[in-house]
C-alpha cells in the first residue's frame, strides 16, 4: 500500500507518447479471454498502473506492477480476473459483457516527479446473435400497437432495424427509443406488419437478426360472390363462391329463404329446371377479430325461351348487288340477339334486325352480352406463409361467359381451374404466382400476379424477376387475336 501510495503521489500530469494497445485476439467472445497488448514502451519506466475507464483515480484503480520490486498491488476495480505482466500488457481472463468499455494504463518514470506516460484502449465483445421480441406478435391491424425489443441488451453497441431488406423509412407509424433497442408500431397495417431484422454493430463486428413478420389480423372486407350474372338456364347448376380478404380465414354460412342451409364457402345450387327466382345471403365472420359482413345474391332462371328462326326480304340475291335484311323472330323482350355468321364468332347485338349480305346466318338468344374478363382477383392477399402451412388460392374476375382460369408459378404453367392447393408448403414454394382469366367469347385475357414468401432460413431470395419485396403485385391485359388488350 505505501508503493502505491508513492506511485500515485510521484505520478503528476501526464503528456502523451506514442504507445499502442491492441487486444489479442482482436474479435473476443464473451467467456474468453482477451489480452491487452502494450507496444511502444517508453524507456526508464519504474510502474505501469491500469485504471478501468478514462479516470485515473484509486476507485478505477485495477491493478499496478512495479518493475524493480516486482509486485503487483491490486486495487478497487480489481475483479479477480486481471493479471499484469512485466511488460505492461493485462490480461483479462472469462470475459463478461461488464469488461467492455474504456482503459486506461499509466506508466511512470524514473526520476521524474512532474511526468508519466498514459494510454487509453477501447475494449468490444463480439457482438451476440439478436433475436426479436414482440409485445404482441397477432395483432388486429389499424387498432393495436406493438412494442418490438432488439435482444438481448448488450454494451456498447448501435442498434439498427430494417424492414423489407431496407432501412425504416421516416413514418408517424414507427418510433424508436432513444437508444433504437425498441421500435414501436402504432396501428399496425399491412404495410407495416414485417418482415423486421434488427442489427448489433460494434467497431469491430456487427450481427443481425432472424426475420420476424407480424401475424396480422385483419377482415372482413366486403364480400365477392364468384358468379357475377344473375340470370341462368334451365338445367344449369349454378356455382356461387363467398370471396373475402381476412385473415385468419372467415367462418362462411348460407341464408336461404331465411333459413340457414350450410356452412361453406363453397355453394352449388341444386339442378333448377323451371322458372326460378331467389335471394342468396352468404355471411362471413371472423372468429379473432369479431367482424362480420355479408352479401346477398339474386339467382333467376326465366321462362323457357322460344326457338328463333331468320326471316328476310330476300333470299335470292343477286351477288354485289343486292343488300339483304334479316330478321331473328319471334321478337322477345328483355334479350340480347346474337348472331353466328359460318358456325363462326358469334356477334352479339341487341337488335333484331342484321342487315349482312351474307350466307349461312344463324341466330339466337342470351341472356346478356358477352363482356370481359376484368383484372382478377387473388384470394386471400397476404402473402407470408410459414413452412408446414396449407396454401390454398382462389382466383376471380367479372365475365359473361365465365372465364377459364389457368395458374403460374414463376412463368411456368401449373394447372387450370379457379382454385390452387399445395400442401405442407415449404421454402422451395417461394415465388410469383399468376392467375390467368380468359374469356373464349371475346376472346380477351389478362392475369394478376402476387408474391408468395415462405418463411425459412433464406431472406430474402431471389425469384427470377429479381430480389422482391412484400406487397408486390401485377395487373397484365394479354394481346389477342382479334385486337383486344
Amino acid at each position: 500500500l505505501h508503493i502505491l501510495a508513492s506511485l500515485l503521489i510521484f505520478w503528476n500530469t501526464p503528456t502523451t507518447a506514442q504507445v499502442t494497445i491492441e487486444a489479442q485476439p482482436t474479435k473476443v467472445s464473451e467467456g474468453k479471454d482477451v489480452l491487452l497488448l502494450v507496444q511502444n514502451l517508453p524507456q526508464n519506466l519504474i510502474a505501469y498502473i491500469w485504471y478501468k475507464g478514462q479516470k485515473t483515480d484509486f476507485r478505477h484503480y485495477i491493478t499496478s506492477y512495479v518493475i524493480d520490486a516486482e509486485t503487483i498491488i491490486v486495487g478497487p476495480a480489481y475483479s479477480g480476473r486481471e493479471t499484469v505482466y512485466s511488460n505492461a500488457s493485462l490480461l483479462i481472463q472469462n470475459v463478461t459483457q461488464k469488461d467492455t468499455g474504456s482503459y486506461t494504463i499509466q506508466m511512470i518514470k524514473q526520476g521524474d516527479k512532474t511526468k508519466g506516460v498514459i494510454g487509453h484502449f477501447t475494449l468490444y465483445l463480439e457482438t451476440p446473435k439478436p433475436y426479436i421480441s414482440s409485445s404482441n406478435l397477432n395483432p388486429r391491424e389499424a387498432v393495436e400497437t406493438v412494442i418490438l425489443s432488439c435482444d438481448p441488451d448488450t454494451q456498447d453497441v448501435s442498434y439498427l432495424w430494417w424492414i423489407n431488406g431496407q432501412s425504416l423509412p421516416i413514418s408517424r407509424k414507427l418510433q424508436l427509443s432513444g437508444n433504437n433497442r425498441t421500435l414501436t408500431l402504432f396501428g399496425v397495417t399491412k404495410d407495416t406488419a414485417g418482415p423486421y431484422e434488427c442489427e448489433m454493430k460494434n467497431p469491430v463486428s456487427s450481427s443481425r437478426s432472424d426475420p420476424v413478420t407480424l401475424n396480422l389480423l385483419h377482415g372482413l372486407d366486403t364480400p365477392t360472390i364468384s358468379s357475377s350474372y344473375t340470370y341462368y338456364h334451365p338445367v344449369e347448376v349454378p356455382k356461387l363462391s363467398c370471396l373475402t380478404d381476412s385473415h385468419p380465414l372467415a367462418e362462411h354460412s348460407w341464408l336461404i329463404d331465411g333459413k340457414l342451409q350450410q356452412s361453406a364457402k363453397v355453394f352449388f345450387i341444386p339442378q333448377i329446371t323451371k322458372t326460378y327466382r331467389m335471394a342468396y345471403v352468404c355471411f362471413i365472420h371472423n372468429s379473432v377479430t369479431d367482424g362480420t359482413n355479408l352479401i346477398i345474391k339474386s339467382i333467376i332462371v326465366p321462362a323457357e325461351l322460344p326457338k328463333p328462326y331468320i326471316t328476310s326480304n330476300n333470299f335470292n340475291p343477286m351477288e354485289n348487288k343486292n343488300d339483304v335484311s334479316l330478321t331473328c323472330v319471334p321478337k322477345t323482350q328483355g334479350y340480347t340477339y346474337v348472331w353466328w355468321v359460318n358456325e363462326g364468332h358469334c356477334v352479339p347485338l341487341r337488335d333484331q334486325v342484321h342487315p349482312l349480305p351474307l350466307d349461312d346466318i344463324t341466330c339466337g338468344f342470351i341472356l346478356f352480352t358477352p363482356d370481359g374478363p376484368d383484372f382478377p382477383r387473388i384470394f386471400p392477399s397476404f402473402t407470408d406463409y410459414r413452412s408446414g402451412d396449407n396454401l390454398y388460392l382462389s382466383c376471380f374476375a367479372n365475365s359473361n361467359p365465365p372465364a377459364e382460369y389457368s395458374w403460374t408459378i414463376n412463368g411456368k404453367f401449373v394447372q387450370s381451374g379457379q382454385e390452387l392447393f399445395i400442401p405442407q408448403i415449404s421454402t422451395k414454394h417461394n415465388g410469383i404466382y399468376g392467375c390467368s382469366a380468359r374469356n373464349s367469347a371475346t376472346g380477351r385475357e389478362c392475369s394478376t400476379f402476387k408474391m408468395v414468401i415462405v418463411s425459412g432460413n433464406d431472406w430474402p431470395f431471389l425469384t427470377p424477376l429479381g430480389w422482391v419485396s412484400l406487397g408486390w403485385e401485377q395487373h397484365v391485359w394479354r394481346k389477342t387475336p382479334d385486337g383486344l388488350s
